[in-house]
């Protein structure tokens, strides 16, 4: 945690550069990236989810612009052939 400010919280840098989904090296910037070319998509974190087959599950909190609308399967099919699954 790098600081706080009126109710934000700003973080510097991660725990891991890299997660390890299977047999899969999973680089979170490099899908957050992937997320903020959505047009829709102000900001974004990704980050490892606990999952007892595959050791870390990918998960992302989303923030969508003001007055924009994006559900999660439609970011998914957006992602799709932007991003290996």
């Amino acid at each position: 945690i790098h600081g706080r400010q009126e109710g934000c919280l700003y973080l510097a840098g991660r725990v891991d550069e890299v997660l390890n989904n299977g047999r899969l090296k999973v680089y979170p910037e490099e899908i957050e990236q992937a997320i903020l070319a959505h047009p829709a998509i102000e900001d974004c974190v990704v980050f490892p989810l606990p999952d007892p087959l595959s050791f870390q599950a990918i998960g992302a909190a989303v923030t969508v612009a003001a007055g924009l609308e994006c559900s999660e399967d439609s970011l998914r099919t957006w992602l799709a052939g932007r991003i290996s699954e």
